[in-house]
């Protein structure tokens, strides 16, 4: 039951690993799986399709990412501020 309730965190860990190793860091990931639950749940209650809920979080999340690697990328801005400020 343990792992069932907390899979997503253990999914969150494994990204979080590889985000680390590499020499980054990431502080928005919490922020962002906060959005992307209070999405899903908003969605569903007015009515959305369980599928296109998911879609539609999976895009959100994909864009915030993109976004933010964009301007880590493209301004040069360090990586601690930009997520920290997403």
């Amino acid at each position: 039951n343990l792992f069932i309730d907390n899979a997503y965190l253990i999914v969150i860990a494994g990204g979080m690993t590889f985000v680390i190793i590499t020499g980054g860091i990431d502080l928005s990931v919490g922020s962002v799986v906060a959005l992307s639950g209070v999405l899903a749940a908003k969605l569903l209650a007015t009515g959305w399709s369980g599928v296109a809920v998911m879609l539609v979080v999976l895009l959100v999340g994909t864009a915030l990412g993109l976004a933010m690697g964009l301007v880590i990328h493209y301004l040069e801005l360090q990586p601690f501020v930009v997520t920290l400020a997403g």
